[in-house]
């Protein structure tokens, strides 16, 4: 049996925007991978390098909080994790959930929520 080759690797980053206790979601587009579901924020996933803090939701002082990894069908996905609260008064319009509440997120973006708490 020949050896399977390897997977294309991505790279990106996410956002885990805490205010008063509840996470910053946003819905991801219709199309594409996890096409509608709710995620964290983010930048696109690339191969290469992505700038750091590269599709944070609001300037804030962003935290490192790791990395998490995740394979899909077609690639790898390294995605850097950082953390945030949101500034006094700038809180973005979005969907806000408890911190508790984030067992139906995708995989992917369960790992990273975990990876910070």
């Amino acid at each position: 049996k020949e050896k399977a080759k390897p997977k294309p690797q991505r790279s990106g980053h996410v956002f885990l925007l805490i205010d008063e206790g509840e996470l910053f979601l946003e819905r991801r587009p219709e199309k594409g991978l996890l096409g509608g579901m709710l995620g964290l924020p983010g930048s696109d996933w690339v191969d290469g390098d992505v700038p750091a803090c590269s599709g944070a939701p609001v300037p804030a002082p962003w935290a490192s909080r790791g990395e998490v990894r995740h394979v899909f069908t077609h690639f790898a996905l390294t995605l850097q994790v950082w953390q945030g609260v949101s500034p006094e008064g700038k809180r973005p319009n979005g969907i806000w959930v408890p911190l508790a509440d984030v067992d139906g997120l995708p995989s992917v973006f369960a790992k990273a929520v975990r990876l910070a708490a």
